[in-house]
């Protein structure tokens, strides 16, 4: 098994709570002038959740590594989506997050691998697809 599904995880829409406060007004969150944050040109998931809305986004930040990009939703650059393993309850107590309106997304996560016919390669491969699909499992459940 060289490549394929590793399970998957929830995305929510998460921002500062000052940020929130910033881009709201009597009807809720302006999501059109509201900065996001996306991983990188392929990540469609913040767009999809704009365009559900109505809105597309005027200021869009972009960083492409995964604990940095949270670091980036931390620190109020904009909004974007967070597994629940980057957005725990305690996180967002913690980091003074709040959950923006909208449904939650449950992205697949794929395993890739080169295949080079090597036992100890394809014994690794099992391993992170089981131990990914359990504890994942876990973390919804």
């Amino acid at each position: 098994m060289p490549n394929g599904p590793a399970g998957g995880d929830v995305y929510r829409p998460v921002c500062s709570r000052a940020l929130a406060e910033r881009h709201r007004d009597g009807r809720g969150v302006q999501w059109a002038t509201l900065p996001v944050v996306r991983f990188n040109v392929k990540d469609d998931l913040q767009a999809a959740h704009l365009a559900a809305r109505g809105a597309s986004a005027e200021v869009v930040h972009e960083v492409p590594a995964s604990e940095a990009f949270a670091q980036a939703v931390l620190a109020g650059l904009g909004w974007g989506m967070l597994p629940e393993q980057q957005a725990t309850p305690a996180d967002l107590a913690r980091h003074d997050l709040v959950v923006l309106p909208g449904r939650p997304v449950r992205v697949a996560l794929q395993w890739q691998v080169w295949h080079l016919g090597s036992p100890r390669l394809d014994r690794l491969t099992e391993t992170v697809v089981e131990v990914a699909r359990r504890r994942l499992a876990q973390a919804a459940g």
